[in-house]
């Protein structure tokens, strides 16, 4: 008994309870694969970014923006173009940055930053990574 008179493991069972109700979400991939998608303020794309798996799309970052997420790939298949381009504001890749896995990647920074804990220029066999 506890000192309240209550049995611990009642306790214990609702403490692990309210435990399991607070975990986090699970986050998605995100691909985009034709057109511009500009991001102008705060964004998370999810564990996996992909900017042309098929065809052609492009990732814009202008000033004010914050676009996140885990690995990013721009040209991820063969016939994937995908181009990123920071002129403001920040990309954020907490894994990593692959320029041309499969396909074409081109990554312009021309202001703001692009930031990644490693990556990869023109990954696989056959990939251009620019």
């Amino acid at each position: 008994m506890s000192f309240d008179g209550m049995p611990r493991v009642v306790f214990s069972v609702c403490v692990a309870a309210l435990i399991g109700s607070l975990a986090v979400p699970a986050r998605a991939n995100t691909t985009l694969n034709s057109g511009t998608t500009t991001v102008s303020t705060g964004t998370d794309f999810g564990v996996t970014l992909y900017v042309g798996t098929t065809s052609t799309a492009t990732l814009e970052v202008i000033a004010g923006g914050y676009a996140t997420n885990s690995s990013g790939y721009l040209g991820y298949n063969a016939g994937g173009v995908g181009t990123a381009t920071v002129s403001g504001g920040t990309w954020a890749n907490s894994g990593v940055l692959t320029v041309g896995n499969s396909g074409i990647g081109t990554l312009n920074v021309t202001g703001g930053s692009v930031t990644t804990t490693f990556g990869y220029l023109g990954y696989r066999a056959g990939s251009v990574g620019n």
